[in-house]
């Protein structure tokens, strides 16, 4: 039979305990590490109401640690201490924190660095898109697209499905400026392809058009020698 495991209570002796009308200092090193992030964003809310209700009389002062903006959003800015260059003008209680992960926490951007990266390209590649009718077939038209799409995604792609296959990226992007923006800078390149590809029809018709009219002349002149 397996023996019980018995818990003892804690016993703390008095120069251990917080007395009455004492000063006390409480030290945390990053007391939400490895915490999920909705105990994150609850966890100043905790541990105040949990000292509130076992100190009623006792003067009781946080020094913390943190690297989460959830416990920044809780704390004034006059309390805040932060290592390093960041915003100082900017208000910490309540802020959101996409902004304070920008200004408070050093960080370039607040998306992922490989995402980033594809979404740089994609505008970058986007606004490259030329149409001319002087020169319908631009090498900076569909062909280099198709060609710097292959290199980044790696993939294997015509230039008929090029555009398709951006429209279904940018379409997967959850900011929604970003998918905005790019999806408008896609329906104009895909007008312009529209306009590309009319004016190559209307070229190819009137090379049959002329070809017909030199075969019939000949044809009229080869009736006419007879």
């Amino acid at each position: 039979m397996l023996a019980k495991l018995k818990i003892e209570k804690q016993i703390f002796d008095n120069r251990e305990i917080i007395q009455e009308n004492e000063t006390v200092i409480i030290f945390i090193d990053e007391g939400e590490l490895y915490y999920h992030p909705e105990w994150q964003r609850t966890y100043i809310n905790i541990l105040l109401k949990l000292i509130n209700e076992n100190s009623k009389t006792s003067n009781i002062q946080i020094i913390l640690t943190t690297n989460s903006p959830f416990i920044l959003s809780d704390l004034k800015k006059e309390d805040v201490l932060c290592l390093g260059e960041s915003n100082s003008d900017m208000s910490t209680f309540g802020q959101n924190i996409h902004m304070l992960l920008k200004n408070n926490f050093f960080m370039n951007d607040t998306i992922g660095q490989f995402a980033k990266k594809k979404i740089i390209f994609l505008f970058t590649e986007l606004s490259k898109f030329t149409f001319s009718e002087e020169d319908l077939d631009n090498v900076n038209n569909l062909k280099n697209l198709c060609s710097a799409v292959k290199l980044e995604f790696n993939v294997n792609i015509e230039e008929n499905n090029v555009l398709d296959y951006l429209k279904n990226i940018i379409e997967s992007i959850g900011e929604e400026i970003y998918r905005r923006k790019l999806l408008e800078m896609l329906s104009n390149i895909l007008s312009k392809d529209k306009e590309r590809r009319l004016l190559l029809l209307k070229r190819e018709k009137q090379r049959i058009e002329d070809e017909i009219t030199k075969i019939e002349e000949e044809i009229n002149k080869n009736d006419s020698d007879k």
